[in-house]
């Protein structure tokens, strides 16, 4: 299936009920896709998705919160069928053209989005400290990664 080329966005706050009947992807007069942008908290990156595929969205980006300002995390969780990726507080209020997450309304749409993945190579892994999900390190096979060296502590 050819991609579209808009892509509007909608506000779905915290995304953290999928039962929520939450307003649907903003109404336009072109054939788009509609991204569902959310805010951190207070539930996992998998309901977080399952809220936005729910409410008619095909995409999603997750911001983060206030508090943890621009640092990027990895979204990892249960596996759903919905592209998503995960950007900084700045970037994500300046979808709507605001300062902060405050005054955005469920339903609020936004601007369009777009996001690309770029691969990177095989042969290298994360290593999670299971009790936080912290990186504990990381291991490449020599030649794998340009520039990513074996470092496991």
């Amino acid at each position: 299936m050819p991609r579209r080329a808009v892509r509007c966005s909608g506000y779905l706050g915290l995304g953290c009920d999928p039962k929520a009947d939450l307003p649907g992807p903003p109404a336009t007069d072109t054939d788009t896709e509609a991204i569902a942008v959310v805010q951190r908290g207070d539930c996992t990156f998998a309901t977080k998705a399952l809220t936005a595929l729910n409410n008619g969205y095909e995409g999603l980006v997750v911001f983060n919160d206030a508090a943890r300002g621009d640092a990027l995390v990895r979204m990892i969780g249960e596996r759903r069928e919905i592209p998503g990726v995960f950007v900084g507080h700045a970037t994500g209020v300046a979808i709507f053209g605001a300062e902060s997450a405050e005054g955005l309304q469920p339903g609020q749409a936004g601007a369009p989005v777009a996001a690309t993945a770029q691969f990177d190579g095989w042969g290298y892994f994360h290593l999670l400290d299971r009790s936080s999900l912290s990186e504990a390190g990381y291991y490449a096979r020599p030649g794998q990664r340009p520039g990513l060296r074996q470092r496991v502590r």
